[in-house]
C-alpha cells in the first residue's frame, strides 16, 4: 500500500498529479500486490495441508497475472522507458525474499543478511517509486535524492513488520525520513507524510516518535499510537 500512497504524495508535494503519475500508483500497487500473494505461498518441502497444495498454482498464477498488469499499465501510462528499472526492482525484491527465507528465518543470517534482505525485499520498491513519481513531476537532482531517502526510510520502517529491528534503529529510519521531508517543498502533503511515518513508527514499535502536526489542517485522523503535539 505504501508505495503507491508514496506516488501521490510525491506528485501533490511537487505541484500535482497527472495522468502519468496516476498510472506510476496503480502500476507500483500491482508491484506490491503481486509480491505480498507470492511472500505468502508455502516453500515447496515444507509439510503442507493439502488445502495449501490446491491453493499454491492458484496463488502463483494470481500474482504473476499482476506483474503482467503492470506492463499493460506501463504501455497504456507512456511509462515504458521506465521497465528496465521497475523489472530490476522485482527481482531485487524477490532476491530479498530468498535471503530472509534461507538465513534470517531460519537463523543463520549475519548482519549482512539482515541488511541486505531489507534494502532489498522492502526498501527498493519504495525507494524507486519515490524517484520515479518526482522525475514524472520535474524534481530537481537534489529533491530526487530525498525522495529515494524518503522511500527507504518507509521501507525500512515498513519491513520491520517482518524483520524486526531494534528502537534506535527504527528511530534513526525515522529521522531520515524526516530530513528527507525537510528538503522537499513543505505543505499539507509533507503534513500528511509525517502522519504516515508516525503510524508507521507507533504500529511498528508500540512507541510514539513526537512530531509537531497540525492533522486538522490535511484532515487526516491521527492513529490512536500517534503522538499530535
Amino acid at each position: 500500500m505504501f508505495p503507491a500512497i508514496l506516488v501521490l504524495l510525491t506528485a501533490r508535494m511537487l505541484g500535482g498529479t497527472n495522468r502519468q503519475v496516476n498510472y506510476l500508483a496503480g502500476i507500483v500497487q500491482f508491484i506490491q500486490a503481486a509480491t505480498d500473494i507470492h511472500r505468502l505461498i508455502p516453500d515447496e518441502g515444507k509439510n503442507q495441508l493439502s488445502l495449501e497444495k490446491t491453493t499454491i498454482p492458484f496463488s502463483v498464477l494470481v500474482g504473476d497475472l499482476f506483474y503482467a498488469h503492470v506492463f499493460s499499465l506501463l504501455s497504456q501510462g507512456g511509462l515504458l522507458a521506465y521497465l528496465t528499472p521497475l523489472s530490476r526492482t522485482i527481482c531485487q525484491i524477490h532476491e530479498g525474499g530468498v535471503i530472509r527465507k534461507e538465513f534470517v528465518e531460519t537463523g543463520f543470517a549475519t548482519e549482512e543478511h539482515i541488511l541486505e534482505t531489507r534494502e532489498l525485499e522492502f526498501a527498493s520498491l519504495p525507494s524507486i517509486a519515490c524517484r520515479i513519481a518526482g522525475e514524472l513531476c520535474g524534481a530537481s537532482t537534489s529533491q530526487l535524492m530525498a525522495l529515494e531517502q524518503l522511500g527507504r526510510a518507509v521501507g525500512m520502517l515498513t519491513g520491520s513488520r517482518m524483520v524486526p529491528a531494534s528502537a534506535e534503529q527504527m528511530k534513526v529510519w525515522m529521522e531520515e525520513a524526516l530530513d528527507a521531508l525537510e528538503q522537499l517543498p513543505q505543505g499539507a502533503m509533507s503534513e500528511a507524510c509525517k502522519v504516515m511515518l508516525t503510524q508507521l513508527y507507533g504500529k511498528n514499535r508500540n512507541e510514539s516518535f513526537n512530531l509537531s502536526i497540525d492533522v486538522k489542517s490535511i484532515g487526516i485522523a491521527p492513529s490512536p499510537r500517534a503522538v499530535v503535539v
